[in-house]
Order: structure tokens, then sequence, then C-alpha cells
């Protein structure tokens, strides 16, 4: 479903964060690409206050998307990828890519979209990195980020062009009406699960044995002892620095796999919980206002949040375009 627009109603009642009238100029966008290589600034400041925020993953590129009418006419200020942008093929992987992206753009609907002027942006998931369930180990990973990033339509100059992973900071609007969108690459630095998943195997059935023995791991104990890294240590300091201090009355997270959800089928940040909880802790350290976390990913929609009390955190996962997997047999996995 189109869980995305739920992101009107949180810029909406935020304790109006952002100036409710919208206006229709969306090329107010200064590049802040300098020669100042610190973590603290954003790669891109837009003077307008973000108003609307529209975002999906899990699009395959090669089936009907008339899901770009409806999000044409919600009229966003910008549109974030949240994983799995397209779908990557068997055989030479980054050709496959290439040719992926190609078609993805060519899609007359999505083309249409893009004519309108929206803003787009956003950060690859497995699928669209190259390899499922993939992390740094990926062999092309540097060429998988260029393609990425050349199918959003980054600059060649722009310093996200030199950074080893699609992690991002935008800013905008200003004072009592600054955004910021922080975008995490969890796949280019990401270690291998506590039993490195074969997700990726060419044998019938391997995705299902990949999320079996997650969820097998999980059951006997042995995730819960996992040291793995999910950000790596330069993404750690940039995130850190992004949050310290920070002025803004919105924060918004954008992670391709889920953050606090906790179904242990899936590929999610639960089965590294060490950097889960370095995560909390960096969270509570600096207590960014107006936390949302969005994710993709799982290829259902979901969104968890604060309880009674006010404690937790609130995520929205806007996940499967074109296909779901309430529709196949373990369907019921999905259900609410």
């Amino acid at each position: 479903g189109l869980l995305f627009i739920f992101l009107i109603s949180i810029f909406a009642n935020c304790e109006k964060l952002t100036n409710p009238i919208k206006s229709d100029n969306k090329s107010n966008l200064i590049k802040s690409d300098n020669e100042l290589d610190d973590l603290a600034m954003p790669d891109t400041i837009q003077l307008e206050p973000l108003n609307r925020l529209a975002f999906g993953s899990c699009n395959k590129q090669k089936l009907s998307q008339p899901i770009w009418n409806q999000v044409r006419k919600f009229d966003p200020d910008v549109w974030i990828w949240t994983g799995d942008a397209v779908y990557v093929e068997k055989g030479n992987a980054t050709l496959s890519l290439s040719n992926a992206y190609k078609t993805q753009l060519e899609n007359v609907d999505y083309l249409d979209f893009l004519q309108s002027g929206v803003r787009i942006d956003g950060v690859y998931d497995d699928h669209d990195y190259g390899r499922n369930d993939a992390g740094k180990k990926l062999p092309f990973r540097d060429t998988s980020q260029r393609l990425f990033l050349d199918f959003l339509g980054i600059a060649p100059h722009s310093r996200r062009r030199r950074r080893a992973g699609t992690y991002s900071a935008h800013w905008f609007g200003s004072g009592s009406n600054m955004s910021k969108v922080l975008l995490l690459d969890t796949r280019f630095h990401r270690d291998d699960h506590v039993l490195p998943s074969i997700g990726a195997a060419s044998f019938p059935m391997a995705t299902l044995l990949a999320a079996a023995s997650r969820w097998l791991c999980w059951a006997l104990g042995v995730t819960s002892m996992h040291q793995g890294d999910v950000l790596g240590e330069e993404q750690w300091a940039w995130l850190e620095a992004q949050l310290q201090g920070s002025g803004a009355s919105l924060h918004v997270i954008v992670s391709s796999i889920q953050v606090f959800f906790s179904v242990p089928l899936f590929e999610s940040w639960m089965h590294f919980p060490a950097s889960r909880a370095r995560l909390v802790r960096l969270l509570e350290r600096h207590a960014p206002r107006g936390l949302v976390f969005l994710s993709g990913d799982v290829h259902h929609a979901d969104m968890a949040g604060p309880g009674p009390g006010g404690d937790g955190v609130l995520e929205v996962t806007s996940s499967g375009m074109t296909h779901t997997c309430a529709t196949v047999w373990y369907g019921g996995v999905c259900a609410p």
C-alpha cells in the first residue's frame, strides 16, 4: 500500500515543525559540496522547509508501476528510495544493474514523475546493491555505488562520489522549521550475519533457507551474541556528527532494512544486536527532536511507534511498490 502517505500527518502534527504553506519552487537547492571534510556538513541544503516527503522500496523495473501517478498527485517535495529501486538479474551483475537502472529510467510512469520536477534521492538495499543479502564483501561494491549515484543523477563532482558508501545528509528549511534527512548505507560496510547468508546462492529455495537460518540463529540465542557491525566506523562518526548539537526540529533517518522491528526471518538490525545497541546509545546521547525512521525491504508495509507512555521511536516501513509478500504462499508471515 501507499504507507508513505502517513508522513503527511507526521509533518502536519509535529507541533507545526514545518511551514504549512507549500512553495511551488522546488529548485531552491544549494549544494554544499566543497573541499571541507567536515562530517557535520550537509550534502545539500534546501532553503524551503520540508512539507511533504514520499518514500518507497521494492520496485521491480520490468513490472507495471501505476503507483507513480498516485505519488505525483501527493505532490511531494522529495521522493526517497529506501532500497531495491531495481532488481539485479542473473548473469553479469554489474551489467545487469546498469541495464536495470536504464529500464527503470525509461519507465513511462516514472519518467513522467521525474519530469514533474520532484527531487529524488535515497539509498540502495541488497537487490540494487547487486546481490541478495550482500554486505561489505560484495566484490564490486564501488561500482555498485557509482551506478546507484548515476541513477539518482548525483553530479560527478559531488563529494558523495568520493565517499565509501551512499550515506548522505540533507537539510531543509532553517530555524524552527529546520528538518534533517539522514540516509544510511546498511550494505557497503555491513558484516556478515552470525551465520553467513546463502540467499544469493543459485540453488532452489536459497532465499527461504537463508531466512530459515536467520530464524534458527535467533531461536537458539546465537544472534544475541553477534558483534557484527552495520555502518562501519566512518559512517558511525558521520552520524554522530550530524546529530550532535543538532538544532533541527525534525530528524528523518532512512535505513533500507528495518531497525526496531523484530521479525527474525527478515534481514534487519535485530540480527546485529551490538550495532543496534550502539545506535540506541547514540540516540539517547543526542536526543534528536522529532525522530522518525523510514525503512523498506520486507515486501509489506508496517508502522511501529511510541507506546502509551511515549517510549520508543516511530518507524514506518513502506515496501512492495510492484509486488507484495501477501500474495505468495508464505504470506501469513506478513500478516499484521
